[in-house]
């Protein structure tokens, strides 16, 4: 079965979006797409601040999507639903729940989920449909190093059960390309984080958390980095530069004035712009490189 956060990274690859919530460590995600009537949820576990994949029924349904579901004949294989509705206050969409007068979480029906095939029957049978990308995009990992990524992937449990789709994602997020890169040119609206360069040929788009650290579903989120021109991306990538919480550059020491002019980075620049969901991405990779 998959767990959820190889469900997120699915739902991520097959051109879902997250939806916006409160904070990043609510205990359900929520992924939507035009085609669809209602969000899906994907169920995170843990304590604040010590979040983990759930393996038990990590997927949470809206009630008439659960029904149609159920009035499938024959239903579909690899799909199993629970008879009873769960509540939580992070499904946000779904129907609520209401007590003494306010409404205290909304109804879900819990599933589980074998392979993608069939999570790709589901989404299916939910009307999805995936939105046309643009696959004029190449990569230019050379065929060595693609093969090296499929065996890291073989080697990590955190990605077994991984169908050819979400594991060609994977692999292009390795590499700064596919649909990592497209969402993060969306993010920054094509242009470098910091200096607003808008030549896309001179962007990279790598992670603040590397990819062999990162979970399954945290490969493929546009968060987890920033679009940068290659050399301020290189700063941030050796831990020569971080980013606070507000978007304004941290330096080490070793940097010097005419260093970060010659590589086009003022001392006093900042981000263009800072998401809620970057703050936890930047938080580790200061960590990381003790700032």
């Amino acid at each position: 079965m998959l767990n959820s956060y190889q469900i997120a990274a699915a739902l991520t690859a097959r051109g879902l979006d997250r939806t916006e919530a409160k904070t990043d460590r609510t205990k359900a995600h929520g992924y939507k797409s035009e085609s669809l009537r209602y969000p899906l949820y994907v169920r995170i576990g843990g304590p604040q601040g010590g979040l983990r994949p759930v393996d038990d029924d990590p997927l949470a349904l809206h009630p008439d999507d659960a029904e149609l579901l159920k009035r499938l004949s024959p239903p579909i294989p690899g799909i199993e639903l629970r008879s009873a509705s769960n509540p939580s206050s992070a499904y946000a969409g779904f129907p609520p729940r209401v007590v003494n007068g306010r409404v205290s979480s909304y109804e879900g029906v819990r599933a589980s989920v074998l392979d993608e095939d069939a999570l790709d029957r589901l989404l299916a049978a939910l009307g999805f449909v995936a939105s046309a990308t643009d696959e004029s995009e190449a990569t230019d990992a050379e065929p060595f190093v693609w093969a090296g990524i499929e065996a890291e992937l073989d080697s990590d449990p955190r990605c077994k059960g991984l169908g050819p789709t979400t594991r060609k994602a994977m692999i292009e997020a390795r590499v700064g390309q596919g649909v990592f890169r497209r969402r993060m040119l969306t993010v920054w609206g094509g242009k470098c984080a910091v200096t607003g360069c808008a030549l896309t040929k001179a962007l990279v788009a790598s992670h603040a958390i590397p990819w062999k650290e990162s979970e399954a579903h945290e490969r493929l989120d546009e968060y987890n980095g920033l679009l940068l021109t290659a050399s301020i991306d290189r700063l941030f990538d050796k831990g020569l530069i971080s980013f606070d919480n507000a978007g304004h550059v941290l330096i080490k020491k070793e940097l010097h004035a005419d260093d970060l002019a010659c590589l086009g980075l003022a001392p006093g620049a900042s981000l263009r712009h800072v998401h809620p969901r970057h703050i936890t991405y930047l938080t580790k990779h200061r960590e990381r490189f003790d700032f």
